[in-house]
């Protein structure tokens, strides 16, 4: 017996709305609408799409739509970039949060990343996209990293992440307004997970945010 569970055409420009179907744990299906949003209101406007450690000092159009990054001069090499797609999908990335250490700044690390995620969020309302929109977190080549942690605990009693790779599941936002670190809070956990601690600490255990 088959279900009909989303809308579907052969002609292009049925899907109206953003639709998404689980088929089976870990692995969900999304349909998006063939839209093209007009990126032109970005143009020396890096403020509202900062990169992730907080400065652009580099913005540009570019095939994919519209990307501001940052550069360090004295290795000519990019720090981070945050890219604005035509299609309404903004992708960040960063090199400096954990760069020449090997360990995890763990409140400069949320809240960079919460910061970032409030200004992604707010442009993606200004873009009148609606609902649920799909955010993913990824730590890459984080093998042999530790999670520093305030005087509040013991920092000798360090446990080490075991893989290069964190690819965190996706989280589903319902809410555009909702408060990002809310919002990331599995994900943060996970990442503490990684690094042997059951949770992060910077949330009570009511899920409160602490700093």
């Amino acid at each position: 017996m088959a279900t009909k569970v989303c809308a579907v055409a052969a002609q292009p420009g049925h899907t109206k709305d953003l639709q998404s179907i689980q088929l089976e744990r870990g692995l969900r299906i999304v349909d998006s609408p063939g839209v093209i949003f007009d990126l032109s209101f970005l143009e020396h406007q890096f403020t509202v799409l900062p990169p992730i450690s907080g400065y652009g000092d580099h913005f540009r159009h570019n095939f994919d739509g519209y990307v501001v990054y940052s550069v360090l001069q004295a290795e000519n090499k990019t720090a981070g970039y945050v890219q604005a797609f035509r299609n309404g999908c903004i992708e960040a990335a960063d090199a400096l949060l954990l760069s020449n250490h090997k360990y995890i700044p763990s409140v400069s690390f949320e809240d960079k990343v919460a910061k970032a995620l409030r200004a992604y969020l707010r442009l993606v309302q200004r873009l009148d996209i609606q609902p649920p929109v799909y955010v993913a977190l990824s730590l890459l080549r984080v093998a042999g990293y530790y999670m520093a942690v305030g005087n509040d605990f013991d920092p000798f009693d360090r446990k080490y992440i075991d893989r290069s790779e964190l690819l965190l599941p996706e989280i589903a936002v319902e809410d555009l307004s909702k408060d990002p670190y809310i919002v990331l809070r599995p994900s943060f956990d996970m990442v503490w997970n990684a690094a042997g601690w059951p949770r992060s600490m910077n949330y009570y255990d009511d899920g409160s945010r602490k700093v």
